[in-house]
């Protein structure tokens, strides 16, 4: 046997004093009885939001999207070359900075089909630069070629796609470049 810990007997104070604290409400409620039935009501509906809310919090804490089985191809929406001629045709009406980002998913989409890349537009630009550049458990071994031409060309796309910035004279023929060192035929 052992005294108790100060813990132990901060806990017994506490309880002693919300004993006191209901026994006062519930003597205090006797000449009111409206007022103990409110009280009483209250509490029913406190103590069943509080079950409502656990069932629903049970219920929804299960993530359904995880439970469906990833595809195993997702088909691009248009070919290498076709991004590369929305690209020149964008530049070729002034757009520059469509121009650009167009010629970012050339990139792309010649890296996923030589597999470089997998097939998956979930991915952020910088996502897609670390699974080119960096070994994955997916399998895909990467190509230290592709770093600096895909670097690039994330660059410019965050730079004048995402910050908003204006496109300057070289940026969409650096593009062009960068899209020659991943392997697309420029013709």
């Amino acid at each position: 046997m052992r005294p108790p810990t100060p813990w132990e007997l901060f806990r017994q104070r506490v309880g002693a004093w919300l004993k006191r604290m209901v026994l006062k409400l519930v003597r205090g409620m006797q000449g009111y009885p409206v007022g103990g039935e409110i009280l009483f009501w209250l509490l029913v509906v406190a103590a069943v939001s509080f079950i409502a809310f656990w069932i629903f919090r049970f219920v929804t804490h299960f993530d359904r999207m995880n439970t469906l089985a990833p595809a195993r191809f997702v088909a691009p929406s248009r070919s290498w070359q076709e991004w590369l001629r929305a690209a020149r045709q964008a530049a070729d009406r002034g757009e520059s900075r469509e121009a650009v980002h167009a010629a970012y998913w050339a990139g792309i989409v010649r890296l996923q089909e030589i597999g470089a890349l997998p097939k998956d537009r979930s991915k952020t630009p910088r996502e897609y630069l670390r699974i080119a550049t960096q070994p994955s458990p997916s399998g895909i071994a990467p190509n230290p070629s592709y770093r600096e031409p895909l670097a690039g060309l994330t660059t410019r796309l965050e730079r004048i796609w995402y910050a908003n910035r204006t496109p300057g004279a070289n940026d969409f023929r650096d593009s062009l470049l960068q899209l020659e060192a991943l392997g697309c035929r420029l013709e």
